[in-house]
């Protein structure tokens, strides 16, 4: 992940580096969330479950920024909390927090400028389901997750194009609120009451930006309408009875924002560590 350096206010100059930019008339940035793997997939033990975590996503960088493509800091570490409570020996329903910042994303593009709030944040409500097969120890998962995102944004504007490089200055700022969802599908095995692993599919919907623009526009351009599919795998270990650890995998594919599918990012990890009452 790169250094964030300070961003100044009222008027910023950037660095093109080994990649370059066109000089619009507006850049338009935001800190936005990355897609993640599926918490939700394995089965509850017991009435409530308390667990928090972290996930690493690789993004990639589009090294020549041009008219019409987006300018993020994508989220490459997200903090995570989720809160679980069993409603019948299948279903079970809660709600999620997330928080990440700036200094811990990349830029989709090159020639991104800053924004003057860093973080970006979301809480919402989730359900699961599972199914047991039988007495095979498998056992079927759905679940569906809502998160209201709170990502700041700004736009700014071509003041002078004649320097190297151009100089932009701040024009607009602010925050969107907006509905960030996943809906999963999932296989559990259970190999002792330790020891179970799982993986599945997630469609997620994501953020996509014009980042880069001539035409001026009132407001953020910032919207989550981007849809992918994000493959996961993981395990679920109970170290003692009440307590547990969750390590998945996932590949975020249809995101191209972020570098996903056909590109080079290898996806990413999370790690859960939680607690059951």
């Amino acid at each position: 992940m790169r250094k964030v350096y300070s961003h100044l206010l009222v008027i910023l100059g950037l660095s093109l580096g080994s990649g370059c930019a066109q000089n619009t008339a507006y850049r338009r940035s935001a800190v936005v969330p990355t897609p993640i793997g599926e918490p939700l997939a394995s089965p509850m033990k017991k009435d409530w479950q308390f667990s928090g975590g972290i996930s690493v996503t690789d993004t990639l960088t589009d090294e020549v920024g041009t008219d019409g493509d987006p300018a993020m800091h994508a989220a490459q570490l997200m903090f995570h909390g989720i809160a679980r409570r069993a409603i019948s020996k299948y279903f079970n329903i809660g709600a999620q927090a997330f928080w990440s910042n700036r200094a811990f994303s990349q830029k989709t593009t090159v020639g991104t400028l800053d924004v003057p709030d860093d973080n970006v944040w979301g809480a919402g409500l989730n359900a699961a389901l599972q199914i047991p097969i039988a007495q095979s120890g498998w056992t079927f998962g759905t679940a569906l997750a809502g998160t209201i995102v709170i990502a700041p944004w700004a736009v700014w504007q071509l003041q002078d194009d004649t320097t190297t490089p151009a100089t932009y200055s701040l024009n607009d700022s602010g925050h969107d609120g907006l509905l960030l969802y996943r809906l999963s599908i999932s296989m559990n095995y259970d190999f002792s009451e330790a020891f179970a692993m799982f993986g599945g599919l997630s469609l997620q919907n994501s953020a996509s930006n014009i980042g880069f623009g001539n035409a001026p526009q009132d407001g953020s351009t910032l919207t989550f309408t981007r849809h992918g599919v994000v493959p996961f795998i993981g395990v679920n270990y109970h170290f003692i009875p009440e307590r547990f650890a969750q390590l998945q995998y996932y590949v975020p594919l249809g995101y191209p924002q972020f570098g996903g599918l056909y590109e080079n990012a290898f996806g990413g990890f999370s790690l859960n560590i939680g607690a059951e009452i």
